[in-house]
C-alpha cells in the first residue's frame, strides 16, 4: 500500500505466525520419521545379518554344506550396506563356511601326493579324487555366491583357490626368497624357469581341476589362470625387487628385462595367459613385464637402456662397406636396401619388447626411440643422396659413363629404401597394436582434429621420407634426362627441313643414326629402373623423366628447326622409337605427349 509516495509493510498477522510454525513443525516431523525408518531398517538388516551369520556358524558345525552355503547367501543378500559392522560380520560367516572346504581339499590334496607333478600324483585313488571334487565344486559355489554379493567390492578376500596353491607357491619361495643358493640377483632366469616348469608339471591336474569346475553351470573360475596368478603374487615382488637391486649394472638390468620378456612371451603363448582382468581383488592381472611400468624410476631406466642399445645397433647396421645395396628380399612391391631391411628389423624387435604394454608406455617407445632411429636414417639417406648428387663429371669418355650409371644406380636403390620404410610404417599404423596407441595419443595431446584419414603414430615419418622421395624422383629424372640429352649433340644439329627424291617419301629409314645413343642410353636407364625400384616408384620417375625429355623436345627440334613435310615424318618415326621405350601406361600419363604429338597433327 503506497500513501504520499511511501510504502506501508503489511504485518503478518497470528494466524500466519501460527500457521508458519506448524508447517515448521511438520517438515522437522516428516525428518524425524524419515530418520526413523531407516533405523529401524537398518536395525532390521543388522539383526537379519546376526540372525543368518549364526545360522551359518551352526550348519558349519553340523556338517550341513547346503544349509551353511544357504545361509551365507541369505547373509550376503541381507548386507545392501557398507558399514563396518557389516563387513565384519560377513568376513566372519564367510570364513565360517569356506573353512570347512578348504582344510578338506588341503587334507585330500596331500593324499593325492601334491604338490608333486601331475605325472606322480595318486589320481587313480577315484574314492580320494571324488571327494577332492566335492569340496572343490562347494568351495567355487561359494566363491560365485560372493562374487554376485553387493559388498563383493569392499570386502578383500583371498584368491577362491589359494588353498590348492599354496603348497606350490611354498617350494617357490623356499628356493627363491631365502638363502638358497639358487637364488641369485644375476640368475632371474633361474626363478622364471622354475616357475615355468612347475605350471608344466601341474597343467594335467589343472586341467582335471577344469574340468571339475566347469561341471557348475556357474561356473567363472580358470584352473590354471588362477594358478599362474597366484604364483605372479611372489614372482612380481621378486622381480621388483630385483630390478632395484640392478638398477646401476645396465647389463644386469637390461638381462633381466628380456627374461621377463621372454616369460610373459611364454605365458601368453604356451598357456593362454593374458591380461584379462578379474573381479577386484581376487586374483593378479596383467603381464610380469609391468612391474617396469608401475615405477617410474624403473621405467626411465628401462627406456635409457633400450635406446642406448638401439643406437648402437643402428651405428652397426650403418658402419659397414655399403649400407645402401639391395637387399636379396627385393620384391615388385618392396625394395628394400640392406640398411632399410635391417632399420625396420631393428624397429620390430623394439616393438615386439613394448607390444604388451599401456598405451601410454608404448608411445614413450615410439617418441624416444624409434622415431629418433627414422629421423636418424633419413639424414643418413640424405647426406648419402647429396654426395652421389655433388660429383659432377662429364661422360667424355665410357669409364665416365659408367661411373655416372653407377651413381644413378645407387640414388635409385637408396631411394628405394626410403620408399621401403614408409610402405612398411604405412601398414604398421593399420595394425591394432598403433591404432589403439593414437587414440591414446590424440587424448593426451588434445589432438582429436586429425583427419582419420591420415591419422599414424607415424604420419610425421610418412611426410618427411615423402618429401624427400619426392625431392630425388626430380633430381634422379633430370639427372636421367641430362643424361640422354648429353649423347644428343648429333641430333640436335640434324636438318629436318630436307625433301625426298624417292618415289615414296615415307619410305625411308625408321630411325635417325643420331638418336642411336640416345636410345640405348634411354633403355639402360629404364632397365635401370626395372631393377632398383619397386613398381608405383618406378612408375612415378618414368612419368617425370619422360615428362622432361618430351618438353626438351619441344624446344629443340621443334621450337628451334624448320620442317619438311619429309623431316617431320622422320622426327615423328624418332619421337616414336623414342616413347616406344617406355612402358604404355607411363605414355599415356605424360601431358606432354599429347602436346608434342598434336604439333604432328597440325603439320
Amino acid at each position: 500500500m503506497a500513501l504520499f509516495g511511501f510504502a506501508v509493510q503489511k504485518k503478518p498477522s497470528m494466524v500466519d505466525s501460527i500457521l508458519g510454525g506448524c508447517v515448521d513443525r511438520l517438515a522437522d516431523l516428516h525428518a524425524q520419521h524419515v530418520l526413523l525408518v531407516r533405523l529401524k531398517q537398518t536395525l532390521q538388516r543388522q539383526r537379519a545379518v546376526a540372525v543368518h551369520s549364526r545360522g551359518a556358524a551352526a550348519a558349519v558345525d553340523a556338517g550341513d554344506v547346503g544349509s551353511a552355503e544357504q545361509e551365507l547367501a541369505l547373509l550376503l543378500d541381507a548386507c545392501v550396506g557398507t558399514s563396518a559392522n557389516e563387513v565384519r560380520i560377513a568376513k566372519g560367516a564367510i570364513d565360517a563356511v569356506t573353512r570347512p572346504a578348504k582344510e578338506q581339499i588341503v587334507a585330500l590334496l596331500s593324499q593325492l601326493g601334491w604338490p608333486a607333478p601331475a605325472a606322480s600324483l595318486h589320481l587313480n585313488d577315484k574314492l580320494v579324487l571324488a571327494r577332492f571334487s566335492d569340496a572343490l565344486r562347494n568351495l567355487a559355489r561359494i566363491h560365485n555366491t560372493l562374487s554376485k554379493s553387493k559388498i563383493a567390492h569392499v570386502i578383500t578376500l583371498d584368491a577362491p583357490l589359494a588353498c590348492v596353491f599354496d603348497p606350490v607357491l611354498t617350494r617357490v619361495k623356499f628356493h627363491f626368497f631365502t638363502s638358497s643358493s639358487t637364488n641369485r640377483i644375476d640368475k632371474p632366469e633361474w626363478l622364471l624357469k622354475y616357475v615355468m616348469q612347475i605350471i608344466d608339471d601341474h597343467s594335467v591336474f589343472l586341467d582335471l581341476m577344469q574340468d571339475i569346475l566347469n561341471e557348475l553351470p556357474e561356473n567363472t573360475l580358470l584352473a590354471k589362470t588362477e594358478y599362474i596368478s597366484h604364483m605372479m603374487l611372489f614372482v612380481t615382488d621378486r622381480i621388483q625387487f630385483l630390478a632395484l637391486h640392478s638398477l646401476d649394472d645396465s647389463p644386469l638390468f637390461s638381462h633381466l628385462i628380456t627374461e621377463v620378456i621372454r616369460f610373459d612371451k611364454t605365458l601368453q603363448k604356451v598357456h593362454n595367459y593374458y591380461r584379462t582382468r578379474y573381479p577386484a581383488n581376487l586374483i593378479h592381472s596383467g603381464p610380469l613385464l609391468d612391474v617396469f611400468c608401475q615405477n617410474p624410476q624403473l621405467f626411465r631406466r628401462w627406456l635409457d637402456i633400450e635406446r642406448e642399445v638401439a643406437q648402437l645397433r643402428f651405428n652397426e647396421l650403418m658402419n659397414v662397406a655399403d649400407p645402401w645395396i639391395a637387399s636379396v628380399s627385393a620384391s615388385e612391391s618392396i625394395k628394400h636396401t640392406m640398411s632399410s631391411e635391417n632399420l625396420v628389423d631393428l624397429l620390430d624387435i623394439i616393438t615386439d619388447r613394448y607390444r604388451n604394454l599401456s598405451p601410454v608406455h608404448q608411445i614413450a617407445f615410439i617418441e624416444g626411440i624409434q622415431l629418433s632411429l627414422l629421423s636418424r636414417y633419413l639424414s643418413a639417406a640424405k647426406d648419402r643422396l647429396n654426395a652421389l648428387q655433388s660429383t659432377f663429371e662429364p661422360a667424355i669418355s665410357d669409364d665416365a659413363v659408367l661411373r655416372k650409371f653407377s651413381r644413378l644406380e645407387a640414388s635409385l636403390k637408396l631411394t628405394s629404401g626410403l620408399d621401403a620404410v614408409v610402405q612398411v610404417v604405412k601398414r604398421w599404423g593399420e595394425d591394432t597394436l598403433f591404432l589403439e596407441m593414437l587414440e591414446v595419443f590424440k587424448t593426451l595431446t588434445h589432438a582429436n582434429e586429425i583427419d582419420p584419414a591420415k591419422a599414424s603414430m607415424f604420419v610425421s615419418v610418412e611426410s618427411d621420407y615423402g618429401k624427400v622421395i619426392r625431392q630425388v624422383e626430380g633430381i634422379v629424372a633430370e639427372d636421367c634426362c641430362q643424361y640422354v640429352v648429353e649423347s644428343m649433340w648429333r641430333f640436335d644439329q640434324k636438318k629436318w627441313n630436307i625433301h625426298s627424291t624417292d618415289s615414296d617419301p615415307y619410305d625411308t629409314e625408321s630411325i635417325s643414326p643420331e638418336l642411336q645413343e640416345a636410345l640405348r642410353y634411354t633403355s639402360t636407364i629404364l632397365a635401370m629402373f626395372d631393377v632398383c625400384l619397386p613398381t608405383k616408384l618406378r612408375k612415378d620417375i618414368s612419368r617425370i623423366f619422360l615428362g622432361m625429355l618430351v618438353d626438351r623436345l619441344m624446344v629443340r627440334p621443334i621450337g628451334k628447326c624448320t620442317f619438311s613435310e619429309h623431316g617431320a615424318v622422320l622426327l615423328k618415326k624418332d619421337v616414336d622409337a623414342l616413347l616406344g621405350t617406355f612402358p604404355v601406361g607411363v605414355v599415356r600419363l605424360v601431358a606432354g605427349v599429347k602436346r608434342f604429338l598434336s604439333r604432328f597433327l597440325s603439320w
